[in-house]
């Protein structure tokens, strides 16, 4: 080999190497840049993580954030990234939060499957699938959820709304009559010991949930065989002193007790000594309270059910316009539609979960009683 020949395959060597350094180079380049991105998702995953509380996901900013931070998780899952377990929790809220309920349930169950046993969010995701279990009516599987969330909880903090949805789904299930009252009595023994706002509050909601098992429904139904009218009553009354926001007209705790004790008073026809109203006149005040508190809502299972108790406040108030009540009624079909097929509706007059099938046929129900009603003030 002559030198020009020589000094000719060194210049191509040369070339070569220096286009294998720069492939390598781009090639470490776009690796720093994929563990940049990942370790960027990281801490984006970490930070939603910390904000999240289960009573609140659903504003406005949380759930923008969450729902584009599940898209790029998508991504990275489907390049073969294996994040860490928190990022299916956050694909599960963003798929609860676009009403995909079996694909939340599936990342909840895939994230408690990896999750460290001391993972504070472990709690959580068992009340959220007690909850998504609770509105498609899978009465089992939901009472199991919200003890696992109660019994996850710290005995300094125990999750005390969890236990009240167990003795609310007792019921709902139907079970034996002396397991439920023995739920509910050990349950109230456990609440006494609540103090403050907070402790009042959840007192509140689970004497209005101890009164529902007893109240007599404003509709011919299945009958309850632990119906007592008088003792829901009571139970209402109890919820109503124990109800620290009943000075704020827009507290819908207090609206619903306040509806659900109109609703037994009407049954037992009389005015109670301690309200001082009678049931129609509490009915007007309720329906009152409502027309502010419904421009505040956005989801529709909320306004289908606030909609409804309206037009029933408008038939039983007796002095108010039958066609505001029909106006409500056909409010509450619109967003009653609007719902997930599978989801079930709480029925504010029944207190029992319905399929969207028999909410509708309760609120034709009321549509017709309403109809009548005015055509009979028109004769």
């Amino acid at each position: 080999m002559t030198p020009t020949e020589m000094t000719d395959v060194l210049v191509r060597h040369s070339t070569m190497l220096a286009d294998l350094d720069i492939q390598v180079r781009n090639i470490m380049i776009k690796e720093q840049r994929i563990d940049e991105f990942i370790q960027d998702i990281h801490r984006r995953i970490t930070a939603a993580m910390d904000e999240f509380h289960r009573d609140r996901y659903k504003s406005v900013d949380y759930r923008l954030r969450v729902i584009e931070l599940s898209h790029e998780i998508l991504i990275y899952d489907h390049l073969g990234h294996n994040l860490e377990p928190a990022a299916k929790f956050l694909m599960a809220i963003a798929a609860l939060l676009e009403e995909r309920l079996d694909g939340a349930l599936e990342y909840f169950d895939a994230y408690l499957r990896h999750a460290d046993a001391h993972d504070i969010h472990r709690g959580n995701a068992y009340y959220l699938c007690g909850m998504i279990n609770y509105n498609t009516r899978r009465y089992s599987s939901a009472i199991e959820c919200f003890r696992n969330s109660f019994r996850l909880s710290p005995e300094t903090d125990r999750d005390w709304q969890s236990q009240i949805y167990v003795c609310e789904l007792l019921f709902l299930s139907r079970a034996p009559d002396d397991v439920i009252e023995q739920e509910f009595t050990d349950t109230a023994e456990s609440l006494k010991g609540l103090g403050g706002r907070a402790g009042a509050l959840l007192q509140a909601t689970f004497y209005l949930k101890w009164g529902n098992v007893y109240v007599e429904p404003m509709l011919p139904g299945e009958k309850n065989s632990l119906m007592n009218n008088p003792k829901a009553i009571r139970l209402y009354k109890q919820a109503r002193t124990l109800c620290p926001a009943f000075t704020d007209t827009l507290s819908l705790l207090a609206i619903v007790i306040d509806y659900s004790l109109a609703q037994a008073m009407s049954v037992e026809k009389r005015i109670d000594l301690e309200i001082i109203t009678s049931p129609q006149q509490l009915f007007i005040d309720v329906l009152q309270r409502l027309r502010r508190v419904v421009l505040t809502k956005t989801e529709p299972l909320i306004l289908a059910q606030l909609y409804f108790m309206m037009g029933t406040c408008v038939l039983w108030s007796t002095s108010m316009p039958p066609e505001v009540g029909e106006i409500c009624l056909e409010h509450a079909r619109q967003y009653t539609l609007t719902l997930p097929s599978q989801m079930a509706i709480y029925s504010c007059i029944t207190k029992e979960l319905l399929s969207r099938e028999d909410a509708i046929k309760e609120l034709d129900v009321i549509t017709r009683q309403l109809e009548t009603l005015r055509r009979g003030q028109r004769r």
